[in-house]
């Protein structure tokens, strides 16, 4: 009863774990993208910065994370827009690509896909999950004894994407 008890506890904590990197990572999303210095140039054909939001299969999980998003409604004052779509979904959005592309899951089969797509759009794409910013994700989070923003400066000038001086001087750069 007590090592049920115990496994219990420890995946209720691991879930805790997870959902605060979620919640930060939404967080340091949106702080990414107003730091995005051509994120003007990013408004669809609505006026709007349409964001992506990736999971594989926890649908009810990325609602709650795209209610979360349209809270905020803005970035830079520029309203936004956000979608759900699964990570092979992403040729939907060849014709008008969004300005960035949140990771709700963590995602292995399509990772590369998904990086590659942000490249080719200049899109910011982040990962809340560790290891991701190193296998070419272009942001993410990084705890130790504080949160910062984690930043693969490779994928970033891979992408063209030109992040405001003091937001870098502020993040932990994986190319460190």
């Amino acid at each position: 009863m007590v090592g049920l008890l115990l496994l219990l506890c420890a995946h209720a904590w691991t879930l805790e774990i997870k959902d605060v990197r979620l919640n930060a990572g939404l967080d340091v999303f949106r702080s990414v993208l107003a730091a995005d210095l051509d994120i003007r140039d990013k408004r669809g054909t609505d006026g709007a910065l349409l964001l992506v939001l990736i999971y594989t299969n926890n649908k009810r999980l990325a609602e709650t994370f795209a209610r979360n998003l349209e809270e905020v409604r803005h970035i830079q004052k520029i309203p936004i827009r956000v979608e759900l779509a699964v990570s092979n979904a992403l040729i939907q959005y060849q014709n008008e690509p969004p300005a960035g592309i949140f990771l709700v899951q963590k995602i292995r089969d399509e990772l590369n896909t998904v990086v590659n797509f942000g490249k080719k759009h200049h899109i910011i794409v982040f990962s809340p999950f560790k290891g991701d910013v190193e296998e070419g994700i272009v942001g993410g989070i990084h705890i130790s004894d504080r949160l910062l923003p984690y930043i693969n400066i490779e994928a970033m000038k891979a992408s063209d994407i030109k992040i405001k001086p003091f937001f870098l001087r502020v993040s932990k750069h994986y190319d460190d």
